[in-house]
């Protein structure tokens, strides 16, 4: 039957481009594209204005080891040299 044919036709058609759809959705994790473009240059502009408000600032240095090494100084010893800690 050709009408049979081209109705399969058609429908071979829809599922190839709903195929198509879902593989894009799939690589760009499911936001459309015309979004994707727009949520990256906010990213972009939130870390700008980011960058601008710290720049200012000294880094602040966390020792995050706080335990002390007994190797790292040895101990203080008193005039009279006995090695008696200070």
């Amino acid at each position: 039957d050709p009408v049979k044919r081209a109705e399969l036709r058609a429908q071979l058609k829809e599922l190839k481009a709903k195929l198509k759809e879902l593989r894009a959705a799939k690589v760009t994790n499911g936001v459309p594209s015309e979004i994707q473009p727009f949520l990256a240059e906010m990213v972009k502009k939130k870390k700008a204005a980011l960058q601008e408000a710290y720049s200012n600032r000294e880094p602040l240095i966390l020792c995050l080891n706080s335990r002390q090494d007994p190797c790292a100084s040895p101990p203080a010893f008193s005039e009279d040299g006995e090695g008696k800690e200070a």
